[in-house]
């Protein structure tokens, strides 16, 4: 008997300092998001997944805005052709600046003869929704002629994976779910050293479950799906609306999902 009161104060004693421990690190993990916000960590705000500004990113700065492009002025120069290239991960690239295919089209319609600006705006991880607040809250102002949206089908009908889940509510958990996430499906860093085209993102096990996951908008007569897709359609319907009301041409390129974050 007292062998075993003695093992229920040791577990008592092993719970008590679990809990301060883990409570000591939910506060500091909270103090510090507030100074550096990481977006490892759930917010309402797209922000969260902004790049810094300047954070390098393989041979490549970000501009000051956070955004995987040169430095470009507000204030459009006359004569000039301005398209704003918004999107998620595919428009912001995860490959060195030169071969980003908003790059790659700039540098055509130039070659071309045409007296163009295509500004990426990309942003990863966020969908509709944010597409349109980032469009009106930073980018008519930029007086655009075109809007160039890159719209994924494998994200861009709100995965479920958006949804808030019950381990998002703890800084702690979030952190830990991260590691082990990046444990199980990276190989290695994307954007230091040099760039390979052939090196893979994920490990095969990873990718297959990815696309297993994904694979649900094939399902028929799918009502949570019916769902996503006319929410996403309903905010591509106002990004079109604002565009024609301020005669701004809009563009929508589909994006498969070929290689799942490529």
């Amino acid at each position: 008997m007292t062998a075993r009161k003695g093992i229920l104060r040791v577990g008592r004693d092993v719970l008590i300092i679990a809990l301060i421990t883990a409570a000591l690190g939910e506060v500091s993990l909270r103090i510090y998001n507030s100074v550096d916000p990481l977006p490892i960590f759930y917010s309402g705000n797209p922000d969260r997944f902004r790049g810094k500004p300047f954070a390098p990113i393989w041979n490549f700065h970000l501009n000051s805005r956070g955004f995987h492009d040169v430095a470009f002025n507000a204030r459009k120069t006359p004569g000039i052709i301005r398209t704003l290239g918004i999107g998620d991960r595919f428009a912001f690239g995860v490959v060195p600046y030169e071969y980003n295919y908003l790059t790659l089209v700039e540098q055509y319609l130039k070659q071309s003869g045409h007296n163009v600006e295509l500004i990426n705006m990309g942003i990863p991880s966020i969908g509709p929704k944010e597409y349109l607040s980032l469009l009106i809250n930073e980018g008519f102002v930029l007086e655009p002629d075109r809007v160039l949206l890159s719209f994924s089908i494998s994200s861009d009908f709100g995965e479920e994976s958006r949804r808030r889940k019950l381990l998002d509510y703890s800084y702690v958990a979030s952190l830990i779910t991260y590691v082990v996430e990046r444990w199980r499906k990276f190989e290695g860093p994307i954007s230091v050293g040099t760039y390979d085209d052939d090196a893979p993102t994920f490990t095969d096990d990873a990718y297959l479950r990815l696309e297993l996951k994904r694979s649900t908008i094939f399902v028929r007569n799918s009502r949570p799906f019916a769902g996503r897709f006319a929410e996403a359609m309903s905010y591509i319907s106002e990004i079109k609306r604002l565009c024609d009301s301020r005669d701004i041409s809009l563009t929508i390129v589909l994006i498969p999902d070929g290689d799942a974050g490529q």
